[in-house]
């Protein structure tokens, strides 16, 4: 019968796996150490209208974006007054219907923040039109075999 822990250790060595996972933890937090601070950015921008300490916010924006904190704490609160806006607020494009003009500092720091989860939607629906293309091209040509799985 087979010893399968200490098959284990001989083949792996005693506490690597552990080392791994503090190496991969390290990295993490290395990697991610801001994410908390942009927390109260991401609800600025997916809902501007909300209740929010608007002189920590643009704080938390010039800081992170290298803005001027003033300029940006006078768009929030010109976004925040403006009832024609806010009528608008729960339109998809809503930051594109911001003139760039009046909202310069928020547009931009939107773009931003748009431009790090805007990029997989071109990939999956490419990859879906892929798929289909090759699950019709099988669908029609006999001679044409393709795993369906």
């Amino acid at each position: 019968m087979v010893d399968y822990n200490l098959l284990n250790l001989q083949l792996q060595g005693k506490g690597k796996n552990i080392e791994l996972l503090e190496n991969f933890h390290q990295e993490f937090e290395r990697r991610f150490v801001n994410l908390n601070n942009l927390q109260p950015i991401f609800e600025l921008i997916s809902f501007p209208f909300g209740e929010f300490d608007n002189e920590d916010i643009s704080s938390n924006l010039a800081h992170t974006f290298q803005l001027n904190s003033s300029y940006l704490e006078f768009e929030i609160l010109t976004i925040q007054s403006d009832i024609i806006l806010k009528a608008r607020a729960n339109d998809n494009n809503f930051w594109n219907l911001l003139p760039e003009g009046k909202y310069p500092l928020l547009r931009s720091v939107a773009m931003r923040i748009f431009a790090f989860f805007g990029s997989t939607y071109p990939y999956e629906a490419a990859f879906s039109q892929m798929k289909n293309i090759k699950f019709n091209c099988s669908y029609f040509n006999p001679f044409f075999e393709v795993d369906r799985a």
